[in-house]
């Protein structure tokens, strides 16, 4: 699965979205809470996203993430 041309997204807000990347979000009134990822985008970026990151933890664990 192919992103496309990365300038159809306004900023990286819009491409995280697409991707499903982003906290889920809950008000009631002024209150507010984020929860775990939306998990509705694109399940084939967030797969490849998490592999890169695994192997990114095996590789170099002394990295900050």
């Amino acid at each position: 699965m192919k992103i496309g041309d990365i300038n159809r997204f306004n900023n990286s807000k819009k491409l995280a979205s697409y991707a499903g990347l982003v906290p889920r979000e809950y008000q009631s009134g002024t209150r507010e809470w984020k929860g775990h990822i939306t998990k509705e985008g694109n399940k084939w970026i967030r797969w490849i996203l998490d592999e890169c990151l695994t192997i990114h933890i095996n590789v170099c664990p002394e990295s900050p993430i």
